[in-house]
């Protein structure tokens, strides 16, 4: 009996699109790891547009990751800035 489609030996195989997305989302966790970034600086380091990276903050929000939104004091194009604050930290 074969393999099921998408799996080969007991291990799942991602489609290059889904590894690029799972990729991002790790690079943006240890971006967000207590440093306050913009939608802008994120993006631009992520290589990616500001609607990507809502969708993949929304994603992570979604998946109980603490993503806390919150305004910078100085003056910035957009003054809400990101990061991911975990317990005891």
């Amino acid at each position: 009996m074969s393999a099921p489609c998408g799996e080969k030996h007991g291990q799942v195989a991602l489609s290059p699109r889904r590894n690029r997305q799972l990729t991002r989302t790790l690079k943006l966790l240890v971006l967000l790891n207590g440093n306050g970034l913009s939608l802008e600086q994120i993006a631009d380091k992520l290589k990616v547009t500001t609607r990507t990276i809502r969708r993949d903050l929304d994603a992570l929000q979604e998946a109980h990751i603490p993503v806390r939104k919150w305004l910078n004091d100085s003056y910035t194009r957009d003054k809400s800035m990101w990061s991911v604050r975990w317990s005891g930290r």
